[in-house]
């Protein structure tokens, strides 16, 4: 385990390792810590392991992966910067992405014949502003591109089943789409970002 710190480029720094004795004393302690102020921690949930750029590069000397962890939505991993450096890098959890694919459908699907298009178009472009807001962080571009192309599907699948309208072909989907475009995947938080909260 390490204590992550910034560098004048915004790139992590690692200077600090925690000594694998320290952190199972913290382990051990801290079950009775959180008690005091009435939490718990979730067996299922909770687990000590080895993390960081000593523990990344020890991996891969011995050819084994690194664990993950999953802490607010996040899979939490380590990684290669651009330069060759190691970083700290988060994704959608695979779960989580699923879910709010099958949420988003059912919802599509109880509403396609309840609202006006517009109106419609204007619920699914708040959705989307709002996940991208949430998981806009740098490194998870490849799974909001993933998500944003299933969306896309998912909005053509269920206007094409609106009642009393006909249907569509994809190239006349991709004619309203232009008319009345969807929000589009962003990072609206950067590597600098997330390494200066993790100070």
């Amino acid at each position: 385990m390490e204590h992550i710190e910034q560098s004048p480029s915004g790139e992590p720094t690692f200077p600090k390792p925690m000594d694998r004795g320290d952190a199972q004393k913290v382990w051990e302690i801290l079950p009775d810590r959180l008690k005091q102020f009435g939490l718990e921690l979730s067996p299922e949930k909770s687990r000590l392991i080895e993390f960081g750029k000593r523990a990344y590069l020890e991996s891969k000397g011995k050819g084994e992966r690194l664990d993950t962890f999953d802490f607010l939505g996040f899979t939490h991993y380590m990684t290669r910067n651009r330069r060759g450096g190691v970083r700290l890098g988060r994704k959608t959890i695979g779960k989580r992405y699923r879910r709010a694919l099958v949420a988003l459908s059912d919802k599509l699907r109880d509403l396609r014949n309840l609202l006006p298009f517009r109106e419609l178009h204007r619920y699914l472009c708040q959705v989307l502003k709002g996940y991208y807001n949430y998981y806009g962080f740098a490194g998870n571009m490849a799974t909001l591109n993933k998500f944003a192309y299933a969306v896309e599907r998912m909005w053509y699948k269920w206007l094409n089943r609106r009642s009393q309208r006909k249907s569509f072909n994809w190239e006349e989907f991709q004619e309203l789409h232009k008319r009345f475009p969807l929000p589009r995947p962003r990072i609206v938080k950067s590597y600098r970002w997330i390494y200066a909260a993790s100070l």
